[in-house]
């Protein structure tokens, strides 16, 4: 009888930590299959252009010397400590040189709040930009922030590099 009447406030007290292991299951799963995604297509990227990995872009460039290692610079982005800059074959952040074929995963993440404090404000700034992983577990963020970044130019980058597609990178119906 004393376990019948304690069987509700079990289940209300478990019940959060159940959904709580399920929900992070489930995110585990949808995260390691959009990931393996995009390494699908950046696969099918970097064979397309003879087994390199390279930045395709078809936007405007700055005008600047070729870099002796990674080719003609194509996109600069300009931040408070360092300058981003993207090659045909690599990138440099600051005096940091990293080639196109270290990149295990690159992705954007967007954070959609413009109003609200201050606070929540920065937070999404600091949150809201272009990531790349790296084979050796390191992860670069040019965040909103930090550079003169802007989600589009992300996003083009992104798909320069081949880990998504123009529907993925813009939206359905997005032509550019």
């Amino acid at each position: 009888m004393l376990l019948l009447s304690s069987l509700p406030i079990l289940l209300f007290t478990l019940l959060p930590v159940i959904l709580a292991v399920v929900f992070l299951v489930w995110f585990g799963k949808n995260w390691n299959k959009t990931s393996k995604m995009r390494k699908k297509n950046a696969e099918e990227h970097k064979w397309r252009n003879g087994g390199q990995t390279v930045l395709e872009w078809d936007y405007a460039k700055p005008e600047e010397p070729r870099d002796y290692e990674y080719g003609e610079m194509l996109v600069r982005i300009y931040g408070e400590r360092n300058t981003v800059c993207f090659y045909e074959k690599g990138m440099t952040i600051g005096q940091s040189r990293i080639s196109y074929e270290d990149l295990e995963d690159v992705y954007v993440l967007r954070e959609g709040s413009r109003t609200g404090t201050k606070a929540r404000q920065e937070a999404d700034k600091s949150s809201t930009g272009l990531f790349l992983k790296l084979k050796n577990k390191q992860t670069f963020c040019i965040n909103q922030s930090n550079y003169s970044i802007d989600i589009r130019v992300a996003n083009m980058i992104r798909k320069g590099l081949g880990y998504c597609t123009d529907e993925e990178a813009y939206g359905p119906g997005v032509q550019l």
